[in-house]
C-alpha cells in the first residue's frame, strides 16, 4: 500500500501536516524504515523522504518557537511537536546500532541538540526586545539602565512563571524543561547584566542593579510560589561574577560610609552642643541613654543588606577607616560619646544605653566586642 509514488507521497505527506505532528512523525519514520529495508532503495523516494522531514522540522520548530506567543495554538500543538522530538531521537538511536553504510544520509537528525538551540536562542530574543522596549510601566525610573534592568528581570518572571504554569505540562518530567529555561534566562540576564556594569555605572545605578542580584531575583522571582522547590537554585549562582559583584558592593558601601561618616560627624557635634548646654540625655533606669549607637548600627545594617553582605558581620563593619585615628577601633566612637556624659549616682553608665536589646557582634582584634559591653558596666 505505501508502494506509491513520490509525487503521491509529496500530496500525502502535505495532508498528513494538517494532521497532528507526532502522527506525522510516526508515519515518516514507518516510510523510512520500509524504504531502507530494501537492498536498493529508490532515490527519488529518498530524496522526498528527506524532503519531507525536513519539511516536518519547519513546522516542529515553529511549534516550539510560538511557545510565549500570545496567538499560540494550544497546548496540544507544543506537546505533539515534543512527542515528535522524542521520537526522532528515539530513531536516531536506531541507526547508531546499524551498519553506517545503510544509515540514511539526514541521520542523525539530533533535533533534541537543536530544539535547546532554538530555546537558548527565544531566551536571547526575548531578553533583547525586552531590554529595547518602550513600556509606560518603566518610565518612572530615572535611568535607561534601570528601565533596562528592570524590564529584562519583568520578562524573566513572566516568562518562567508561564512554564510553571503551562509549558511545563508539554514536555516530559525526564526533559526537566522548566530548569532547562531557568538556566537559560539566567545565563543570559546575567551575560546583560555585564554589558551593562561592563562602562561603570553611577551610584544610584549600582545600588539599583545590587537590589535587583542580591535581593530581587533571589528572594521575589526564584522564591515565588510557583517556582520555589522546582528551579534547582544552587546550580544557577550568582547572576553577576564574583569579581563584578565584589566592585559594585565595593562602590556602595564605599559611597555610603562617606554618607554616614558625614551624618555621624554631624550627628555628634549636634549632641556635644546640646549636652555642653545642660540639656542631659534621657534617663532609663537610672542611666543615661543615647539612641545613635542603635541608629548608626541599623543604617550600616541596611547598606549591607543592599550589597548583600550579613547585617550582623562586624567584621565589615569595622574594616574601613571611620575615625581620625585612622583605624574603625570603635573604642573611640564610644569613649566619645561617654565623656559627655555626666556619671550616674553608682558611678558608671550601663551597657543598656547602647542598646535596648542583645546585639552580638563578632569582630577582629582592636575593636568593641558587644560581648564585653554585657559583662559588666563601663566604668568612667
Amino acid at each position: 500500500m505505501l508502494r506509491i509514488s513520490a509525487e503521491n507521497r509529496k500530496l500525502d505527506f502535505l495532508h498528513l501536516l494538517s494532521e497532528q505532528l507526532d502522527e506525522v512523525t510516526r508515519r515518516l519514520i514507518f516510510r523510512e524504515e520500509e524504504l531502507f529495508s530494501q537492498d536498493a532503495p529508490s532515490e527519488e523516494e529518498e530524496d522526498q523522504l528527506q524532503k519531507d522531514f525536513e519539511s516536518l522540522s519547519v513546522q516542529i520548530w515553529m511549534a516550539v518557537h510560538d511557545t510565549f506567543s500570545p496567538s499560540a495554538p494550544s497546548g496540544e500543538v507544543l506537546r505533539n511537536a515534543v512527542d515528535s522530538i522524542q521520537q526522532q531521537e528515539k530513531q536516531d538511536q536506531r541507526w547508531r546500532e546499524r551498519p553506517k553504510e545503510k544509515v540514511p544520509v539526514w541521520r542523525p537528525q539530533r533535533w533534541l541538540s537543536s530544539h535547546h538551540k532554538l530555546l537558548q536562542k527565544m531566551v536571547e530574543v526575548r531578553l533583547s526586545e525586552a531590554a529595547e522596549s518602550d513600556s509606560a510601566d518603566t518610565q518612572q525610573l530615572s535611568s535607561d539602565v534601570k528601565r533596562q534592568v528592570c524590564r529584562m528581570g519583568k520578562r524573566l518572571k513572566e516568562d518562567l512563571l508561564m512554564v510553571a504554569r503551562k509549558v511545563k505540562d508539554c514536555y516530559p518530567v525526564t526533559m526537566d524543561i522548566l530548569n532547562v529555561y531557568g538556566a537559560l534566562y539566567h545565563q543570559t540576564f546575567s551575560a546583560r547584566l555585564a554589558a551593562l556594569t561592563a562602562a561603570g555605572l553611577d551610584i544610584d545605578d549600582c545600588s539599583y542593579v545590587l537590589f535587583w542580584v542580591n535581593h530581587y531575583y533571589p528572594e521575589e522571582i526564584l522564591k515565588h510560589p510557583d517556582l520555589e522547590g522546582q528551579i534547582k537554585t544552587p546550580c544557577l549562582g550568582s547572576l553577576l561574577l564574583q569579581d563584578n559583584l565584589r566592585a559594585l558592593e565595593e562602590q556602595y558601601l564605599l559611597h555610603k560610609e562617606e554618607k554616614i561618616q558625614l551624618w555621624l560627624n554631624t550627628l555628634l557635634k549636634k549632641e556635644e552642643e546640646s549636652w555642653l548646654g545642660d540639656k542631659h540625655p534621657e534617663l532609663i533606669d537610672s542611666y543615661y541613654f543615647s539612641p545613635l549607637a542603635i541608629d548608626i548600627i541599623q543604617v550600616r545594617a541596611g547598606a549591607q543588606r543592599t550589597a548583600g553582605k550579613h547585617p550582623l558581620d562586624a567584621r565589615w563593619l569595622y574594616r574601613r577607616p571611620l575615625t581620625p585615628a585612622g583605624s574603625m577601633d570603635a573604642r573611640w566612637f564610644y569613649r566619645r560619646l561617654l565623656a559627655l556624659w555626666t556619671p550616674t549616682p553608682a558611678g558608671s553608665i550601663d551597657a543598656r544605653w547602647l542598646y535596648r536589646r542583645p546585639l552580638v557582634l563578632w569582630t577582629p582584634a582592636g575593636s568593641i566586642d558587644a560581648r564585653w559591653l554585657y559583662r559588666r558596666p563601663l566604668v568612667l
